[in-house]
């Protein structure tokens, strides 16, 4: 079992060597009310309705409390809360750098490893399917029409 320092310098890592300008599938952030390092996948936001409420189409991986949390997340971002920050990806590639970059994120934002924790879905291949298939389901497809996230794209 990886320490959970070395868990979140990895995963720092990752966010900083993260390229710039490649197209959006995972967004790093940290919550300072939970004192968690954490992501959100683009694939995430098709999970819930315009309201938070997981739709009832949609079959994921995620356990009910990680659906909780994602979701208590998503609206704290959406309301741009100062407790959310986002952690943007720098595309840096030398390692001596990548390890600079940390520290001085770390330092600049006075975080503490020794208490900080990093959250990872519990099934780390998480999968969600929509069942878009059906035709006379006019609830999903009314729901589809009003989610403001669609202007994402």
């Amino acid at each position: 079992m990886i320490p959970e320092k070395e868990r979140i310098s990895n995963w720092l890592a990752v966010v900083f060597s993260s390229p710039v300008d490649q197209k959006v599938s995972e967004i790093f952030y940290f919550d300072f009310k939970d004192n968690q390092f954490f992501s959100i996948l683009v694939m995430d936001y098709f999970l819930f309705d315009e309201n938070w409420s997981i739709d009832p189409s949609t079959v994921t991986s995620y356990t009910r409390e990680e659906l909780f949390v994602l979701a208590d997340r998503m609206k704290r971002i959406e309301t741009n809360d100062e407790s959310i920050l986002y952690i943007p990806p720098k595309g840096i590639t030398d390692e001596e750098q990548i390890g600079e970059a940390i520290l001085e994120f770390l330092e600049t934002n006075q975080m503490d490893l020794s208490t900080a924790s990093v959250w990872l879905p519990s099934d780390e291949n998480s999968s969600i399917t929509f069942n878009i298939d059906e035709p006379e389901n006019e609830v999903l497809n009314s729901k589809v029409v009003k989610k403001k996230w669609w202007k994402f794209w």
